[in-house]
């Protein structure tokens, strides 16, 4: 779906299952070329808001973060963004991006202005998009679903926001990268969505990578309740489930 969106644009909305077959006959050279070519990468914007609830778990006046699985690095701009839930607001008011999510539950919910400044930022990825790149960037745009135009619009804003000051974001496997990247501590590693993709061989040295780089892991990666459980890692070992989200991160339920 997301080579024939990426040839396609717009259009592939309004495609019926048997246009949608014919398309990819008639399409098939370019679009075997793609898959042959691409890697799935995607940047849900909404992931920034997980990312900022596990910050607020952090205790650190400053933290270096390092993005696994990064794409574009556009979550190593979280604090770059504006967070809307349940009405209240968060972040910079003024940004382009402004990531809104229901509240569920009766835990009150951390503030989210309460997290530790972002001493650097560093992207891990094994094929980094850069977003000062138009077609690079039609990629990303293409593997959002085509009905789902709020994150289009998201993600359109938030590559504008990151294009402005491009993070560094190093291409190759986490498992090789993270041994010889060299990054003050407090370290705090971030994965959403990437751990599923690391194949089940790899996952315990994965896994190790991380654990032996990270003051801190935050990931949005496990199910829990009747979403994704947002995770944090803490130094001494104990993992806390800090709240749990929708599978778009189209709401939140915090954790007493």
């Amino acid at each position: 779906m997301g080579a024939v969106k990426y040839l396609l644009g717009d259009e592939t909305a309004r495609l019926t299952p048997d246009t949608f077959v014919a398309f990819c006959l008639e399409h098939e050279p370019e679009l075997r070329h793609l898959l042959e070519t691409r890697l799935v990468q995607t940047n849900a914007v909404p992931r920034s808001l997980a990312l900022r609830i596990g910050l607020t778990r952090v205790d650190a006046d400053a933290v270096h973060l390092v993005d696994v699985g990064a794409s574009a690095g556009i979550h190593l701009r979280v604090d770059r963004f504006g967070y809307i839930v349940g009405g209240r607001q968060f972040g910079d008011p003024a940004s382009p991006v402004q990531i809104e999510a229901e509240l569920r539950g009766d835990a009150p919910l951390p503030d989210l202005d309460a997290i530790p400044a972002i001493a650097s930022a560093t992207g891990v990825d094994l094929a980094p998009v850069d977003v000062t790149d138009r077609e690079q960037r039609r990629w990303l745009e293409a593997l959002v679903w085509p009905e789902s135009t709020r994150e289009a619009e998201l993600l359109q804003a938030a590559l504008g926001v990151v294009a402005g000051d491009p993070p560094a974001v190093l291409a190759g496997d986490a498992t090789d990268v993270l041994p010889a990247l060299d990054v003050p501590r407090p370290r705090v590693v971030f994965t959403a969505a990437t751990r599923m993709h690391v194949p089940a061989e790899r996952k315990e040295q994965f896994d190790a990578a991380v654990h032996a780089f990270a003051d801190y892991w935050i990931s949005l990666e496990k199910p829990a309740g009747d979403g994704a459980g947002i995770f944090v890692l803490h130094p001494d070992g104990n993992e806390e489930l800090v709240a749990v989200a929708g599978a778009r991160v189209q709401w939140i339920e915090p954790r007493a």
